[in-house]
């Protein structure tokens, strides 16, 4: 890890984050916190536990939170710490710092669910305070995005849909519901589906019921329009 830079007189974008330290190196732990102070968090906001138990049983939850997570720690090691603080229930932006520089790695310790990644000798205040905007703000978009799903799929569910067996009086064209009422066509359709009506005459109930109407010429030259929406 760098040496720390001297503390500058900088806006404390992080005073009200609650982080979680998970790191069993105690030189590396205190390094950290200096750099978490330099850029804004409180001291008394930052919990420190040595070992990956430690961590599940303290990860903490709510908004403003973000945990700093060692890979390498006495009781896990690798990847395998990762996958089983998310396992455990872990639910807030998780950042991953990691003595591994390779360029392949960082790509799966976010494919696998974490916010970003920071390796150790990459480490000072600069690169720390970029990498806490980042992991919050992409743990923030996620969230927004679950929850924009969920109210897809939710208004997916209340779509209102017509299948199955509709029984229907084979007389007066009448609907049973499930309530066992009767209703008229038009008012069970529109109960059931975004569909709504407009009322007309077809030809053939003209030529039966308003024979009349169709000698009359004042109603025989506006025919087509009048067989459309008579009553819609």
């Amino acid at each position: 890890m760098q040496r720390p830079l001297p503390e500058q007189d900088q806006a404390a974008p992080f005073q009200s984050l609650q982080i979680l330290l998970v790191e069993d190196h105690l030189g590396d732990a205190e390094l950290t916190r200096i750099y978490l102070k330099i850029i804004g968090v409180q001291p008394e906001r930052i919990t420190h536990v040595e070992s990956l138990r430690e961590a599940i049983q303290h990860c903490p939850g709510g908004e403003n939170t973000l945990v700093l997570l060692d890979m390498n720690l006495s009781d896990s090691h690798g990847l395998s710490t990762v996958e089983k603080i998310l396992e455990a229930g872990c639910n807030c932006p998780l950042l991953v710092l990691t003595g591994n520089d390779e360029d392949s790695f960082g790509p799966k310790v976010v494919s696998m669910g974490a916010q970003d990644y920071l390796g150790k000798t990459q480490l000072n205040e600069k690169t720390l305070s970029r990498s806490i905007r980042y992991a919050l703000e992409r743990h923030r978009l996620l969230k927004a995005q679950e929850e924009l799903v969920l109210q897809l799929q939710d208004a997916l569910e209340n779509v209102k849909t017509l299948k199955g067996i509709v029984p229907i009086c084979a007389k007066c064209k009448k609907i049973r519901d499930d309530q066992g009422y009767w209703k008229q066509v038009e008012e069970y359709i529109s109960q059931h589906t975004e569909a709504d009506f407009s009322h007309g005459i077809c030809p053939e109930c003209m030529d039966e019921y308003y024979e009349e109407l169709k000698r009359d010429p004042k109603i025989s030259d506006k025919a087509p329009s009048f067989h459309s929406n008579l009553g819609g």
